[in-house]
This record gives structure tokens, C-alpha cells and sequence, in this order.
């Protein structure tokens, strides 16, 4: 189905190649254009060449103003060529072009034959003097020497102001996705793109990819054009599209388990670890070849790329002592072909399909023999067509198609999940002993997800040399499916230090309709745009808008019955949520003394949450749902039997329609506002430093509200703090409540009791002196929210507004660099100082909408906590328990991190010209151990707060590149 989908949008394309004349935007090339006294001259023709190209040149002409802009460049070295009948013909080159930047490059002509050629060699500017986005490029040559995991995730290590769960040290968690963060958005609001086009997943995540890919990655943190419609990070991968000449290029590593250093310190065995996660081996074998089908007309690019890890797991192990590994391994294989139709005419098509598996997916206190998850990913696939077309040298015009696909199956270990009903599916339920943490038996499920995302996008672009006006939209639509079963339907039969205590059950199993229709849907999610840039003299005024509108809705369902559920029929349902809203993008940058050395940006931007399918499983009636309820082992069989169940508290209407929130019909879609300034200025040749101030403010946040409980309904009880003896209130229902289940989302009509505040400063370093390349940056942040709008529980009200407290600020540092040593040898490094996660606790994360939460230390009352003296906390206390917080969330945090990563490198040149270039990395150099993540409560008080997940220890890969 997808296949034959995917055809006929290509066959489409190419049809429209043919039609009457009629690129994504990469880089650009403009300037201004005189005469020696300095007269502005129109009407000049500048060609833009390049091997990067495969129509070998773009051609552009001044103005009125003598101004001129050729757009839709791919990164690569380029030569302009100025011609104007009557003066002299000037040639600037070796012009590097990098990403989605823009070079200013100004000629002046002189009086004279046009055969009269005059040569200009200088400087590339590294001052973007036009636009107002803060971008990051990562050139091949730095993706090549800069030591790294090779993944998306990896490479933003190096990105200032991008802030991830956990560092990916020499690819010991490339196979993992981490959550990657950026000044208060989440992860997903980042957009993940392959030139230009969308290349994430329906739930906004990110694809696995083939590094031999990637031309150049650019990164982009602030100031998006009306072109992008999240607000965290984007990243735009531009491809490889092979050339005039066969080349190859291929990449090998390789680091062992006895390379690698122990950092399991005093420290961490004394908070409670005996070992810590580790390498067995890491390979990556990456081959890439790429070349001309037709000369000028017809290229391809294609790779294969095998890559894996095995890993023992801290504090796990085998029934015979040895620590459990947890093996993973992805496989990719793609082909991109490149078509130039006719002079004006380009096709692009790209696919690339991966296999992911993985067969011990364990932790501490998880038995890896029957506990351990296997994953599967039988469907892995990113598909793309690309029209672009030069109706002339002023007109543009852009047309694609992406399609994006994942299957996986996180299930039981081979041979754990037995038939329905047999007695193995009775005594194969998962088993957890509450107080100490252990799981074994079996893992908690088997579940599945299937999920596909299609888009198609088209826009049209007028350029002249002072303006240039873009209009477009980008619509893109998909669902996910998902599966649920587990032994006996239960979730797990729970013990209390091996005594048998509760059971919970499930509404399994749950099947949604297959995985080309999906359950929860995106109908739309549309952008319209229109994006102007106008450069007059000194000044570029960058003033878009864009129209969005997202519509998802869940499809109907028909579930077969389980052990605790009768049948269910479930109907569609429309408009969750059907929003239309506005989002403008505006920015100005002044070029200050007109030499394109130094410039001042500023700039204010609406992005709104970005769409998925979220918010319709927020709704979705088909849902896992659980139920705890009391088991007596009457027989002492270790099995849960109905009649060893007590099924009294089991809630009415447990297994029909889950008894979901409802949305306020005013409930409106969260926003983000960014006001940014920058200054940017070219220090010495070939380097500059910036400063950037950004304020980013998150605005209709969903909440929700139970109609049936108020504030009124609670009586303040006096308590006395555990942690410093402070007294304060906590609140206890009323006894005569009654409690229902009218659950309201709605959007605070109160910013300033609903709300999120991040505050940035920025020093940027970017550049290359002569041999020597650096970049990077400090960075310090500021992140506070308020949820004061709580209508249910006053409990929540407590440190509810950030802003009165002492949230810290959070310093970020990251450096990286190459350097030319003597013998024809590089050294590398790359330097990130990281302030520690925030550390996890008992608070759920209120903020629906997907931005940023926050946790800290909480205090849960129970009907039977008492103070030391044997007096109860709360008397006569109604619920089960209460939470409260007893330190402001938001203030505190793991411990801050330093990595230090180097490589050694020298290139040998055979004389048929194949460049070999092995190299030497370290990763964790200075074997580091810090803690990324603790276990909570959740986990049994034994286990409370010991490390889950540490640094892993220095780490020697030896790798060669390859390249003809």
C-alpha cells in the first residue's frame, strides 16, 4: 500500500516536471552590485556556480537598486561571475556556502571590455547581516573529525542552548531516544527535518538515520521563519546527491568492553550500586557511494549502515551471577536519485528503510531472564519526492511529499507470553514486590504501536536583489494504532517482601484497528504562510505570518472481551481539536557599518504547540486502563484466581468506555511568545562572537478541573515538615463530600496563575582561524512556571508560582574544535559542562500541552503517618493520601556534569587518490560519574533514591573513514 502510494506521488511530480515552466530554500547568495564611484548598477547578471550543483549554475540580476539574491543553494564552494555590458567582467570565488546561511557579497565593477576578467579572492563573510535566525551548521568536515555518538542526538551536544535527558558518550546511547529540550520547550515542539522536509514520527520524535546522509547538519534554536511551526529545536539534515564523479565514502568503528574504563566510584557503592552500566562492544559499519547515472543530469546517492551496541545493565544479572546485557543493533539501507528534467526542472526522490531489534531491555531490580522487554521494530521507514522548478530568474516554485513510518513491538521475552486462557497465561503474570522493587515472572505486557505520518508541501518565491517573498503551506495528516495483552490480563500480581498482597488488573486486551487505519488520527495539520524579507540599505526587515489549523478526531472501535471486561464498541469521535489560530514571525537585523562585519537582530515569534495526535488519545475511549484490588492466596499456589480477588472496589463501569476528561468547548491551543535581540560581530577574519538575549513565555497551558470538588470542600489541617520542622497547612476533604468524576480541560483565562517563563543569555563563538576551527558557547537560563488555577485541590497550591521562589540559575557550557598538528596529524575535542536533570519526585507533570514540567521532594500522608511521638499527621483524614511538596519544584536538581571528549586523526593519500583517515577517540576522558536519573518511591523504599542511570566510564573507539 505505502509503496504504490509513494509511486504514484512521484509519477505525479514528474508529470508536473513537463507542464509549462514552472527549491526548499537552502542556502542563498546576494549583495550589492556598483560602479567604482560607488553607483548602484541594474541589471547585471550574477552567476552562482558550483560542483554542489546539478544544473552547475544559478543565475540572478540586480535590481533598481542594484541588489541582487540567488536562492536555493546547496552548501558547497561556489563562484559568483558578475557581467554588465560595458564594464568588466569580476569573478569572486571560493565562496563556502554552508546550510541554510546567507552570504552577502558585494562587487564593484569597473569600465571596460566585458572579456576584460578581473578576479577577486577574500574573505567568506561568517556574518549573516540579513536574517535573524541563531543557526549551528555542522559541516562534513566537522561531522567527520568532531568525536561523537553519530547520531541527531549526539551531534546537539555541541549545541548551546539544546539541553538533553542524558549524554551520548561515543554512541552509548545511540540507540535510545533521549529527550532534548530547548530554552523550556520540549521535545515535542522540536521539528526533525531532511531537506526541509518532515522526517519525525506522527508523535513528533525522531527518526533513526544514516550519517553517511548527511551533507550538512544545521541546527537552528531561535527565530524561525514562517516556514517552521514548533518552537524547539530544528534540525535540517541536507542529503548527499552524488556528483559528476563516482566517489565514495564509508566509515568503520569499533570500541570493546576491555577499552573501557571502570567509574564505578565509593560514592556509587555507597548510595547503593554494585555495578554500573557498561560496554560489551559498539560497531558501526557505514558505507556510502555516489555518482553520476547521466552527466549534469541524472545522480544517485546510496548507503547501507549496520550499527549496534551491547551493554551490561548496573545492578542486573543472570540466575548465574553475570551481569545481563542488553544488545541492540539497527540496520539501514537508502537511495536517493536526483533528476535534472530540463534547465529548469529538478526531481529528488529519497527512501530509506531500517530494522531495529533488541532483546534484553532490563534495569535494576528487573530480572532479566523472564522480566526483560524485546524490542521490534519490523517497519522503520522514511520515504520523500522533491520537485523544484526556476519558472525564471525571480520565480520559484517548490512541491513535495514526505511519508514517514514505525512499527514496534515492545513485548515479553521469547516463550514468556502465553496462549489466552491456558493455564501458562494464569501463572505467567508478571510479578512485583512493592517494597523491594523486583520484577520478575514476566514483564508488564506485550504492546505494539503503529504509527504513519504523510505530508505534502508547495510554495512559491519572488526574489529581486532587495526583496524576497515567499508563500506556501505545509499540510501534513497520519494516525497510530497500538496493541495491549498480558498474561492473565493482569498488569501484575503485587507482594509486600514476598508476602502476596494486590493484584492489578487491566482492561486487556486492547486492540485498535489495524495499523493502516490507526485509532487516534491527525487529520490536518495545516500552515499556510507567507514570509517577506526586504532589505533596505543596511536594514532587512524579516516579517512573516502563519495560519495553522489542526483537526484530529479518534476512530471507531470494536475490542474483543477480556478476562475482566465484557466486549466494547466504541464510536468515533470528531474535533479533538478542531483550532484555527494566527502565529507571526517577525525580525529585523542592521548591518551597523555597512562592511557586513557587525550586526544587531531582534525579533518576536508566536509558536504554537506543535500538532500530533496527543490531544485526540487525550480523549481516545480506548485506553489501558488498571485497577488495584486486594488478592488473598487462598491455595498457595502463587496464582491469582477470580475467587482470591476482591472485587468490591473494582470501579463501576471498569472495561466499558474509559471515563475520560472533558474539553471545555473555549479550550484554546498553548502558545509560546520568543522575543530575542542579538549582537553579532566578525572579531578577526574567518571568526565571530555573539551575544543573544531570549525570553520565551508559554501561554494557555491546559488544566483540569473536577466539577464535583472544590476548595471549599477541604478543612486546613496544621502539620509539621519531616525535612526542617517548619509548619505548614495541608488539606483534608470534608467528610460529607462526595466525590464524582466531572473532570473539565480548559486553558487558564489567568496568564499569571497558568503560565511558564524561560530566560536566556547567550555567548556565542563560531568560526576558523586558519586551520584551527572552534565553536560553540556559554549559556544561562532561567526557567519558572506557576499552576495556581488548581480549583480541586489546594494541596497543589503550595509553591505553585515559581516566580516567588528562589529558582536557580542554570549555567550551560559547550566548546568543540579541530586543530592541524605537526606530521599531517588532527586532534579534536569537544568540551560540554551541563547542569544536572532535575531531580524526579512524586509530582505528575500538570502541563497537557507538552511543554516543560518539574518535580521536587514530596511528603505522601497516609491515614497511618504518624510523628515520631506516635500522633497522626492528619486525624480523621478522608482520602488515601496526601501529597504535598515540602521544597519548591524547581530547585532541585542532579549534579552538574563535565564531558571531555578528544580524537587523534591523520588522513594517508594514495597516489590513485584514496584518502584513509584512522582515528583515535576518548570518550568521558576524565571518567566522570555523575547521576543522570535516581529511583523513586515507585520503585520500593529500599531502592529510593539510589542511581538508575550514571555516566558510562571512559570509553577508547577506534574508527577509519574512507574516502574516493
Amino acid at each position: 500500500m505505502y509503496t504504490r502510494g509513494f509511486v504514484g506521488v512521484v509519477v505525479i511530480l514528474v508529470a508536473a516536471c513537463f507542464s509549462p515552466e514552472v527549491a526548499w530554500a537552502q542556502g542563498s547568495i546576494g549583495g550589492l552590485v556598483s560602479d567604482e564611484t560607488g553607483g548602484v548598477l541594474p541589471g547585471v547578471t550574477v552567476e552562482a556556480s558550483s560542483p554542489a550543483l546539478i544544473e552547475g549554475a544559478r543565475v540572478g540580476i540586480t535590481d533598481s537598486q542594484g541588489r541582487y539574491n540567488i536562492v536555493n543553494l546547496r552548501p558547497g564552494v561556489y563562484t559568483l561571475t558578475f557581467v554588465l555590458p560595458g564594464f568588466n567582467t569580476v569573478v569572486r570565488d571560493g565562496l563556502d556556502l554552508a546550510g541554510d546561511s546567507a552570504l552577502t557579497i558585494n562587487a564593484a565593477l569597473g569600465v571596460g571590455a566585458v572579456e576584460e576578467t578581473v578576479t577577486v579572492t577574500g574573505e567568506t563573510p561568517v556574518i549573516d547581516v540579513q536574517s535573524t535566525q541563531r543557526t549551528q551548521v555542522l559541516t562534513q568536515e566537522v561531522l567527520e573529525s568532531i568525536p561523537t555518538g553519530r547520531s541527531l542526538w549526539s551531534m546537539t551536544q555541541s549545541v548551546v542552548g539544546a539541553v538533553s535527558d542524558y549524554p551520548d558518550a561515543g554512541g552509548t546511547q545511540g540507540m535510545h531516544y533521549p529527550n532534548i529540550s530547548l530554552r523550556g520547550m520540549a521535545a515535542d515542539q522540536n521539528s526533525i527535518e531532511i531537506d526541509g522536509m518532515v522526517a519525525s514520527t506522527i508523535d513528533n520524535a525522531p527518526q533513526y538515520f544514516n550519517t553517511q546522509l548527511v551533507e550538512e547538519a544545521v541546527y537552528e534554536t531561535s527565530g524561525f521563519s514562517a516556514e517552521t511551526s514548533g518552537g524547539g529545536l530544528r534540525i535540517n539534515m541536507i542529503p548527499k546527491e552524488g556528483g559528476n564523479q563516482f566517489s565514495f565514502s564509508g566509515f568503520g568503528a569499533f570500541a570493546d568492553g576491555s577499552w573501557q574504563a571502570s567509574n564505578l566510584s565509593n560514592r556509587l557503592q555507597q548510595l547503593g550500586l554494585r555495578s554500573v552500566t557498561s560496554v560489551n562492544k559498539i560497531w558501526d559499519f557505514n558505507p556510502g557511494l555516489g555518482g553520476p547515472l547521466l552527466r549534469n543530469r541524472f545522480w544517485f546517492f546510496t548507503s547501507y549502515r549496520h550499527w549496534g551496541m551491547h551493554r551490561p545493565i548496573g545492578d542486573s544479572y543472570y540466575d548465574d551471577g553475570s551481569q545481563s546485557i542488553d544488545d541492540n543493533r539497527i540496520q539501514s539501507g537508502l537511495l536517493r536519485l536526483t533528476y535534472q528534467v530540463n534547465s529548469n526542472n529538478k526531481l529528488s526522490v529519497y527512501y530509506d528503510r531500517m530494522d531495529k531489534f533488541r532483546s534484553n531491555d532490563t534495569s535494576a531490580g528487573v530480572d532479566p531472564e523472564t522480566a526483560g522487554r524485546r524490542w521490534l521494530s519490523p517497519h522503520y521507514a522514511t520515504q520523500q519526492a522533491k520537485l523544484t522548478s526556476t519558472i525564471s530568474s525571480r520565480l520559484l516554485f517548490e512541491a513535495g511529499f514526505n511519508a514517514v513510518f514505525q512499527q514496534w513491538w515492545a513485548t515479553m521475552k521469547e516463550g514468556i507470553l502465553q496462549p489466552r486462557g491456558s493455564a501458562g497465561w494464569y501463572s505467567g503474570a508478571a510479578k512485583y514486590d512493592t517494597s523491594t522493587g523486583e520484577l520478575w515472572n514476566a514483564y508488564y505486557r506485550r504492546q505494539g504501536t503503529f504509527e504513519s505520518r504523510y505530508g505534502v508541501q508547495s510554495s512559491l518565491t519572488y526574489v529581486t536583489g532587495s526583496h524576497s517573498f515567499k508563500v506556501g503551506y505545509r499540510l501534513q495528516f497520519g494516525h497510530d494504532g497500538f496493541a495491549r495483552q498480558s498474561n492473565g490480563d493482569l498488569h501484575s500480581q503485587r507482594y509486600v517482601n514476598g508476602v502476596p498482597d494486590a493484584v492489578r488488573v487491566t482492561n486487556y486486551p486492547l486492540i485498535s484497528p489495524e495499523r493502516h487505519g490507526g485509532q487516534n488520527l491527525l487529520n490536518a495539520d495545516l500552515g499556510i504562510y507567507a514570509q517577506d524579507s526586504w532589505t533596505i540599505g543596511r536594514l532587512s526587515l524579516n516579517l512573516g505570518v502563519r495560519w495553522e489549523y489542526w483537526n484530529g478526531s479518534t476512530a471507531a472501535a470494536s475490542v474483543p472481551a477480556g478476562r475482566f471486561v465484557p466486549a466494547r464498541q466504541f464510536p468515533e469521535l470528531k474535533n479533538l481539536p478542531n483550532w484555527k489560530d494566527w502565529a507571526p514571525r517577525l525580525g529585523v537585523a542592521y548591518d551597523v557599518f555597512g562592511d557586513g562585519r557587525t550586526a544587531i537582530k531582534a525579533g518576536f515569534n508566536r509558536y504554537n504547540d506543535q500538532a500530533d495526535t496527543r490531544y485526540a488519545g487525550m480523549y481516545n475511549p480506548l485506553a489501558e486502563a488498571t485497577a488495584t484490588l486486594d488478592w488473598v492466596d487462598l491455595n498457595g499456589d502463587d496464582i491469582a484466581q477470580d475467587n482470591e480477588i476482591d472485587f468490591s472496589t473494582l470501579p463501576a463501569g471498569f472495561g466499558g468506555a474509559r471515563i475520560t476528561n472533558t474539553a471545555d468547548p473555549d479550550i484554546q491551543r498553548p502558545y509560546a511568545l520568543e522575543w530575542h535581540g542579538q549582537i553579532e560581530h566578525q572579531v578577526v577574519s574567518g571568526l565571530r562572537v555573539g551575544f543573544a538575549y531570549y525570553r520565551r513565555t508559554l501561554k494557555d497551558l491546559i488544566f483540569s478541573d473536577n466539577l464535583d470538588i472544590g476548595l471549599a470542600d477541604y478543612t486546613a489541617v496544621e502539620v509539621t515538615s519531616p525535612l526542617d520542622g517548619s509548619r505548614f497547612m495541608v488539606y483534608n476533604v470534608n467528610p460529607d463530600v462526595v466525590r464524582g468524576n466531572r473532570v473539565v480541560d480548559s486553558t487558564s483565562a489567568d496568564p499569571d496563575k497558568r503560565g511558564a517563563w524561560s530566560d536566556t543569555f547567550e555567548v556565542n563563538l563560531n568560526g576558523q582561524l586558519g586551520n584551527h576551527l572552534i565553536y560553540g558557547g556559554l549559556g544561562m537560563q532561567k526557567y519558572r512556571e506557576a499552576t495556581c488555577d488548581s480549583l480541586d485541590d489546594p494541596n497543589t497550591l503550595r509553591f505553585c508560582d515559581q516566580r516567588q521562589e528562589a529558582i536557580p540559575w542554570r549555567a550551560q557550557g559547550k566548546m568543540s574544535g579541530t586543530h592541524p598538528l605537526p606530521g599531517d596529524f588532527q586532534f579534536a575535542w569537544t568540551l560540554s559542562s551541563e547542569p544536572g536533570p532535575i531531580l524526579p519526585g512524586g509530582r505528575a507533570n500538570t502541563l497537557s500541552s507538552g511543554f516543560s514540567g518539574s518535580n521536587a521532594t514530596y511528603w505522601r500522608i497516609r491515614r497511618d503517618t504518624t510523628y515520631a511521638d506516635g500522633t497522626l499527621v492528619v486525624p480523621n483524614m478522608t482520602l488515601a493520601s496526601i501529597s504535598v511538596p515540602l521544597v519548591s519544584p524547581g530547585t532541585e536538581y542532579l549534579e552538574r556534569y563535565t564531558l571531555l571528549d578528544i580524537s587523534l586523526s591523520r588522513v594517508f593519500q594514495t597516489a590513485n587518490g584514496v584518502a584513509f583517515r584512522p582515528q583515535f577517540d576518548m570518550f568521558n576522558v576524565a571518567n566522570a560519574s555523575p547521576i543522570f536519573a535516581v529511583r523513586t518511591a515507585e520503585y520500593g523504599a529500599s531502592a529510593y533514591m539510589q542511581p538508575s542511570r550514571t555516566m558510562q566510564g571512559r570509553l577508547v573507539r577506534v574508527s577509519m573513514q574512507v574516502n574516493f
